[in-house]
């Protein structure tokens, strides 16, 4: 007996070939993603690192203009979308909470704690905030096209 089957893979791979190029083009799309979110969050760990040594006094002001500088050079091979100025945006911020070894648990470190005085140890840190918008490949309705990717970063001063 034999079997009639010369168009049957024509016709499987007719069928597949479009689910298997989404694929694709989704993963591609997706490992963009995850290679700007890895930049953006290298670029804030980098900006606060050196916030952290070069505003080491609690009076002396934060080297913004260093740490946009840095955060600017970390993200160097990141494209500038249309209508904006850099890469990423970067925005500082001195935060502290007052550090208690009997309290339990910490609390998280805010800016109005910087103006308190602590009966123990305050703790000050130098945080950055890196945003960046990311355009996807797809310009469909079912699939974003404009994303806001986000990354903060916390080194400690005192």
């Amino acid at each position: 007996m034999k079997k009639f089957n010369t168009g049957l893979i024509s016709v499987e791979l007719t069928i597949l070939t479009p689910l298997i190029m989404l694929m694709l083009y989704i993963a591609v799309d997706f490992g963009r993603v995850m290679s700007e979110i890895i930049v953006t969050s290298s670029s804030a760990s980098s900006a606060a690192g050196h916030g952290s040594i070069h505003s080491g006094e609690f009076d002396s002001p934060i080297d913004s203009a260093g740490m946009l500088a840095i955060a600017q050079k970390d993200a160097e091979g990141l494209s500038i979308n249309e209508n904006e100025v850099g890469a990423v945006s970067v925005t500082t911020e001195r935060v502290c909470r007052c550090y208690d070894p009997n309290g339990g648990a910490l609390v998280e470190p805010t800016t109005s704690a910087c103006a308190t005085n602590c009966s123990d140890q305050k703790e000050v840190y130098i945080q950055t905030t890196v945003t960046r918008n990311f355009n996807t490949l797809s310009g469909h309705e079912a699939m974003p096209n404009l994303m806001t990717l986000n990354s903060s970063a916390r080194y400690r001063v005192e």
